[in-house]
């Protein structure tokens, strides 16, 4: 099934911040039959299944770990960080365009374990 438009609330995009990028492409490939893209630039590489966009990974900009960041799409992202901030939640990147062809607007919150 291909997606051009995501229902709000439904998962859209996955990262993979990792300190190992090409160990993890090469893990991700095996494990999934994923096709990755070389890294541009900044390290980030596309991972795509049947030429469908599935995933991304680069290198964490965090210590530790690996870890896969969610992205989840919504239909008004200002209310929806208002509402983030509301229930407990820390914006840790203010909502912002930043490729508006694939990603017209995006923020990153951190959500209170629970």
């Amino acid at each position: 099934m291909l997606m051009d438009e995501y229902p709000e609330g439904s998962v859209c995009w996955v990262d993979l911040g990792t300190p190992a990028p090409e160990v993890s492409a090469a893990f991700y490939a095996a494990l999934f039959g994923w096709t990755i893209t070389e890294a541009d630039p900044t390290g980030y590489r596309l991972c795509s299944l049947r030429g469908q966009l599935v995933a991304g990974l680069g290198p964490a900009e965090d210590p530790g770990p690996p870890y896969w960041t969610t992205n989840i799409s919504v239909a008004d992202l200002q209310a929806t960080a208002g509402r983030l901030e509301k229930s407990g939640a820390e914006i840790v990147v203010a909502p912002a365009v930043v490729c508006a062809e694939r990603l017209p607007a995006w923020s990153y919150a951190s959500t209170p374990s629970v």
